[in-house]
């Protein structure tokens, strides 16, 4: 193409083009600028939203991690007192046992009027039972199966009445 204007007019629309190439690339600039910021400025919001919900999650990890750490205390603290205690109820006399055994080895026609029970400690203990019995048999019945039971059985008797009975008294030891 052939170009008739003179080279100043030619210079000057040169210019002006290159002046409006310029002014469309900084519109451009700039419009990339303000989008660019937007975007920054919402990730910074997304960004402090993901960061509050993260620490508002640890606090409560962190409230639940103190309450796991006080149970594991109160734990520990139980654990150290349950063998003392087992400790202690290994020394005692199962009374229910020896009851079970009390009753087992008596007849139907035998009675217990008073029972009287001393614990002496390390799991010993004294009995000492007064009852009544139709008959001299049941009472020698029923000291042959204290005898199987317990130690130092002792036989005594009270009264042989052919009325009431025999009234006796056993004493042994657990």
């Amino acid at each position: 193409m052939i170009n008739l204007l003179p080279e100043e007019q030619n210079k000057e629309i040169k210019g002006e083009r290159n002046y409006r190439v310029l002014l469309i690339l900084l519109i451009y600039f700039l419009i990339f600028l303000v989008l660019f910021c937007g975007t920054l400025y919402f990730l910074n919001l997304f960004s402090k939203n993901l960061l509050e919900k993260e620490n508002l999650a640890f606090r409560e990890k962190k409230i639940e991690f103190s309450d796991i750490e006080r149970r594991e205390r109160k734990i520990t603290e139980i654990n150290q007192v349950l063998p003392k205690i087992d400790s202690y109820y290994q020394k005692k006399v199962r009374i229910s046992d020896v009851l079970r055994k009390i009753y087992e080895s008596f007849s139907e026609n035998s009675y217990i009027e008073s029972f009287h029970f001393t614990e002496n400690g390390q799991g010993k203990g004294s009995v000492v039972l007064n009852g009544q019995t139709v008959d001299l048999e049941d009472l020698l019945k029923i000291e042959e199966n204290l005898k199987n039971n317990f130690d130092n059985v002792d036989l005594s008797l009270g009264s042989w009445n052919e009325v009431s009975g025999v009234n006796f008294k056993i004493t042994f030891d657990l």
